[in-house]
């Protein structure tokens, strides 16, 4: 079998960018002072805040895993929780969606230039390694667990620096957009860097009438957009469609089931179960993620290398028992975090 390394990015990896983790968004989210043109936003907050206040008493000390799994309880069940109708609940799920993608938009348009050259090196040597085989081969993957798109940023950045037009990401599944649809790249004869979502992404919109994922190098999942195929129709026809965030919330009770969502789960099963060399890069392996634990542990061969890069404190706080426990077997670990590593690399 032919070497292929696959990275899995977890929050870690865009922490440097200051892009907020999953323990710091709701800080983030009800810190925010929204400005008077961002009214939507500020209606949203106050639901969300509300609601915590009624059920929790305060906004500290509440965790998103726990916000989500009543919410999305609630809304599978199409039941009351105290006096909330299950579309109060909703209203309120997809206010705190709203934020936690505006946020993270936001922080996207601030990243601090001096921590840029670590993620356009990282950037640079994963379009190398793709280059280097031969556009039929498949050498190289990043399996992300993030909504943001740090990733997507500085790889498209990469690329129009070097004018690498015969390149592009694809996030395996078909897509509409701007763009050529993502499942064609290959048989087109264009290199394709796979970055799979597993949560979605940040600039993901899905029509939940007829199922087709827009996806664009911006971050659209912020923007109200209307599907331009539902209401391409004569007036009678015209509904007014408006496209949906696709992003799997963290919750115990993950909804899977979106046609592209299980696409890019069956391509990261693949690409692992094909993988020689794998890299967690600021992945924490967190006890919530059984799906995808699942996952690794079905798909991962047993001569696989494994190299886990994470910050000093994850020594410490439980991180790497984790993954001893969970791989039992010899793992390259760095402690130093991405920016420090990333320079110590030669190629992948």
């Amino acid at each position: 079998m032919n070497s292929k390394s696959v990275f899995i990015l977890g929050a870690g990896f865009s922490h440097d960018a200051q892009i907020p983790l999953q323990s710091q968004l709701l800080k983030e989210i009800i810190n925010y002072s929204p400005s008077l043109e961002e009214a939507d936003i500020s209606k949203s907050q106050y639901n969300v805040k509300d609601f915590l206040t009624n059920l929790f008493g305060s906004t500290k000390g509440v965790t998103l895993e726990d916000i989500f799994t009543i919410l999305d309880r609630c809304v599978i069940a199409k039941e009351r929780f105290k006096s909330y109708t299950w579309k109060d609940i909703y209203e309120i799920r997809s206010s705190l969606v709203s934020l936690i993608l505006y946020i993270l938009h936001k922080k996207q348009e601030v990243i601090p230039s001096d921590v840029e050259n670590s993620y356009l090196t990282f950037s640079q040597k994963i379009i190398e390694k793709r280059r280097k085989d031969g556009k039929m081969k498949d050498p190289v993957s990043i399996i992300s667990s993030n909504w943001d798109i740090v990733a997507e940023l500085f790889i498209n950045k990469a690329l129009t620096s070097k004018q690498r037009e015969d390149t592009k990401i694809d996030n395996c599944t078909f897509t509409h957009g701007k763009g050529i649809p993502h499942i064609n790249l290959k048989s087109l004869g264009f290199f394709n860097i796979k970055i799979l979502k597993l949560h979605g992404s940040l600039n993901w919109l899905n029509c939940s009438n007829c199922g087709r994922l827009f996806v664009e190098d911006e971050a659209i999942g912020v923007q109200m957009k209307e599907c331009e195929f539902c209401n391409s129709g004569s007036s009678s026809d015209n509904y007014n469609l408006l496209l949906e965030p696709l992003i799997i919330t963290p919750t115990l009770l993950k909804e899977l089931t979106n046609l592209h969502i299980k696409n890019v789960w069956q391509n990261a099963f693949i690409e692992l179960q094909e993988a020689s060399s794998i890299y967690f890069i600021g992945y924490s392996l967190p006890y919530a993620d059984f799906e995808f634990k699942y996952t690794l542990k079905k798909a991962i061969r047993m001569d696989a290398t494994i190299n886990v890069v994470l910050s000093s404190e994850d020594r410490r706080n439980g991180t790497k028992r984790r993954y001893d426990d969970f791989f039992g077997k010899n793992i390259n670990f760095c402690f130093d975090g991405f920016r420090d590593w990333i320079q110590t690399i030669d190629s992948f």
